[in-house]
């Protein structure tokens, strides 16, 4: 992937109400993005599901996504499992479909000391010649990605070529971008929250890799762009649009359902339905992310913003 200060959205993976694969969804999703001008997807991230779609039907939305996307913006995939062989087998299946690379996350469930996690990582490394990023979630993983670690990653693999950090503190993100960017001035490191986006910006990464842009792919677009131009009065503008819509991740300890009902609240073609292990959002929850989105749109509308129609009606 190109250098370059961006957005990637992290996008949801569309389901049919009765929960299987939502091909049409899908590509009506994906279009939406690419349309509101974000820099790139991630497929099959947190927000994507990864963790609760079998291999079998990842790569049937690996095939989707790289055929239907072809080309149009920069296609990442989420191939990250505990076993490093299977984690090997999905990264090779999405760089021979046509991804421009993958991201790999920690391993999870037990507790893995620096030593073994580079083990892990040097492993995928060796065996994966495309581009690698590293994806540092330790709030679900249990498993930080120290700098000192992430560091030496990408000085002994030249392929490791960036790093969704999510954390919620810019200060491990900005010592990412201290330690390595010396050594490393391409290395790619994202902040994995929207809020951090311009501080991202301001300390020399890369951008972020976050989840509002489902929503409102246009605002994060915008918001890129004015970065990119130093415009910091519009950047201003835009992150007081983008602080407005946080609180949407509060509202539920899983937040997959509030966007996919948000997106549908702009007229995506997305069902509620997902694969995780949530109760349907109930009439307190909707009334709360309607008052958030409600506040939203009259803040684009002030900032003279132009959004994209709805694709088609549920």
């Amino acid at each position: 992937m190109q250098h370059k200060l961006g957005y990637i959205t992290p996008v949801i993976t569309a389901f049919t109400d009765d929960g299987t694969l939502d091909e049409a969804a899908n590509r009506a999703v994906h279009d939406f993005l690419i349309d509101g001008g974000v820099d790139g997807l991630l497929l099959l991230g947190s927000i994507g599901e990864f963790y609760a779609i079998p291999h079998e039907e990842q790569r049937r939305l690996i095939d989707l996504a790289t055929a239907h996307v072809a080309g149009r913006t920069h296609l990442l995939v989420g191939t990250g499992c505990n076993s490093v062989t299977e984690t090997i087998e999905m990264s090779h299946y999405a760089l021979e479909a046509g991804a421009d690379g993958v991201v790999v996350i920690a391993p999870y469930y037990f507790q893995l000391s620096p030593e073994d996690l580079y083990h892990h990582f040097d492993a995928v490394a060796t065996a994966v010649t495309g581009s690698i990023y590293l994806y540092n979630f330790p709030g679900c993983t249990g498993n930080p990605l120290s700098a000192a670690l992430v560091r030496r990653l990408a000085a002994d693999h030249p392929n490791i070529v960036g790093i969704k950090d999510t954390l919620p503190e810019m200060s491990h993100t900005r010592e990412l971008i201290d330690t390595i960017l010396p050594n490393r001035p391409e290395f790619q490191i994202y902040s994995g929250l929207d809020e951090n986006f311009a501080h991202n910006a301001l300390a020399g990464g890369s951008g972020c890799i976050a989840g509002l842009s489902n929503i409102y792919p246009e605002v994060c677009a915008a918001w890129a762009k004015s970065c990119r131009d130093q415009d910091w009065e519009a950047s201003a503008r835009l992150q007081h649009i983008i602080d407005t819509l946080a609180p949407l991740y509060n509202i539920t300890p899983n937040f997959t359902p509030i966007l996919k009902y948000a997106m549908a609240w702009r007229g995506v073609p997305v069902a509620q339905a997902c694969r995780t292990s949530c109760a349907p959002l109930n009439e307190a929850q909707k009334q709360a992310v309607d008052a958030i989105l409600q506040r939203a749109t009259a803040l684009i509308a002030e900032a003279g913003l132009r959004l994209l129609p709805a694709t088609r009606p549920l």
